[in-house]
């Protein structure tokens, strides 16, 4: 709540009245269905394709890292795997 708070003042500041960045996003991007009209993708498309995207030529960096990670730090490993699932 404190950080929907913060961004309301920060909105506030910069649009010079009160603006609810967040509602606006899910009014036009849900409610409106306009996100639609940038196309979709199935559900396996960001682990298949997004994500290597993304990366890019980050990618050997990144799964060298998990490999380390993997030995000494799974709790890291863990939770790096868990956001990018959940951020999908």
């Amino acid at each position: 709540m404190l950080a929907v708070l913060i961004s309301a003042l920060i909105d506030c500041l910069f649009h010079e009245k009160w603006t609810l960045v967040q509602f606006n996003f899910i009014k036009f991007n849900i409610l409106h269905g306009v996100a639609d009209f940038y196309g979709s993708h199935p559900w396996h498309w960001y682990f298949t394709q997004g994500f290597a995207v993304v990366i890019g030529p980050h990618l050997p960096f990144f799964l060298h890292g998990c490999g380390l990670a993997f030995r000494k730090y799974k709790m890291v490993l863990a939770t790096v795997l868990w956001t990018v699932v959940v951020y999908r």
